[in-house]
Formats: structure tokens, sequence, C-alpha cells
């Protein structure tokens, strides 16, 4: 992907659906190569947390989770941190926003987008990882059903911020649970009939911008970097 991208100057939305379905297509064939059947695997438990987990109402949502769960909680602040009080944190924001002027100051704009999509990508691999291996302990065909779409679709919605993101997806996650155990028990996905592309509008505001203001000013387009 980064090379496509950073390399081959792709426009990264329609080469980031390219691979998804390489990888879907290519997650399908070697589930029925190599296992040919639903397998049960030994994940995550569940760690409770003493005082928390006892809180009423919230505290059986938040804190009886899983590790992933408490690292995800972690990496939102992590997030925030590094991208506002950091060097490499600007380093990425300048090269979102302006990467000519990012080039003349000496930071190299490829190895910071090499650097930024190989992150993203990795954190990528273990959300999808951890629906097999903490959620529903099984691995199938198709887990993820479409849900990194909406994934993208919050980045927009949350203002391309952590703390935006972070708190639409707790929403929407309250919404998808049922559906997402549901499919791994094997019942039908009340959602199966929406399409992947609906959920990541261009606009999530009818009638104006939404919250593409605070996006980066180069997200889709191909500059080519030295």
């Amino acid at each position: 992907m980064a090379f496509v991208t950073v390399n081959l100057h792709a426009q990264q939305g329609i080469s980031g659906i390219g691979f998804y379905l390489f990888g879907l297509g290519m997650s399908d064939l070697l589930f029925q190569r190599l296992m040919g059947t639903v397998e049960t695997v030994q994940g995550f438990p569940k760690i409770y947390i003493a005082g928390l987990s006892d809180i009423p109402g919230l505290g059986e949502i938040f804190f009886n989770q899983n590790v992933l769960v408490y690292g995800a909680y972690l990496l939102v602040p992590l997030a925030w941190f590094v991208l506002n009080k950091t060097t490499l944190g600007l380093k990425i924001r300048a090269v979102g926003e302006n990467p000519d002027a990012a080039d003349s100051l000496g930071v190299s704009v490829a190895r910071v987008r090499y650097f930024t999509i190989i992150l993203g990508g990795t954190l990528s691999g273990v959300a999808g990882a951890s629906l097999s291996i903490a959620l529903l302990n099984v691995f199938q065909q198709n887990m993820t059903s479409g849900l990194g779409f909406i994934a993208v679709a919050l980045v927009y919605f949350g203002a391309w911020r952590p703390r935006g993101g972070a708190g639409r997806r707790a929403v929407i996650q309250h919404d998808q649970f049922p559906a997402i155990v549901g499919a791994g028990a094997g019942h039908p996905n009340p959602f199966g009939h929406c399409r992947d592309d609906a959920v990541c509008p261009d606009d999530p505001r009818p009638g104006g911008d939404g919250f593409a203001r605070a996006r980066p000013v180069c997200l889709d387009q191909t500059i080519r970097t030295r």
C-alpha cells in the first residue's frame, strides 16, 4: 500500500479499495485451502478491574474487557499526544497539510508517509484480528463484514481527531455489537443488505462540507516528492 501510494503516486482511496478486495479474496482462498470449516481459537480472556468493573451500567461495558480493548483505550490519548505535542506529530501534520513546505524544511515526506501508512495498516490488522482472538474466539470467512469502511467513515465524522473518532465509535459499536456476535454465531447479519461504501461518505453533513474543514488538505492529492 505504501509503495503504491508513495512511489507509484496512486490515489490512496482507490488503491485502498483494491487492496481490500485482494485481501478479502486471498483470505477466503486460504481459509478454504487450509481450514475448510469454522475453527474455534483460544482468545484473550476478559480482565476484571476491581472497583471499576462494578460501576453500575458502565462497569460491565468499559471495564470488563480483554487486553486489546484496554490497549485501544490507551491509544486515544497516546495518539493525541503524539500528533499535537511531539516533533513526529508536527512532521505528520505538516506532510498532510503542506508536503512541499515540509520538504523544503528537510522533512522526508516519503519516509513520513511510509511510516504512517505502515502503522495504520498494522493497527487495522490488529483490529481485524481482534474479532477472532478476542471478541468471538472463532475464525470464519469475511468476519469483518465491511466494518473497516465504518472505521474510515468515523475518521470523517470524528473530524480527523482521535477523541472525536473514539466517541463516535463507542456510539456506533453499541448498535452493531449484536449483529457482529450474531454473525459469528452463524446467524444472518441484519445489516447485510447495506452496501459497504454507503457508510463512507465524502460529505458527512448534508448540504455542506461537513468535517472536511478539519481533514488534511492534501488527502486526495497525489503529490510527487523527491
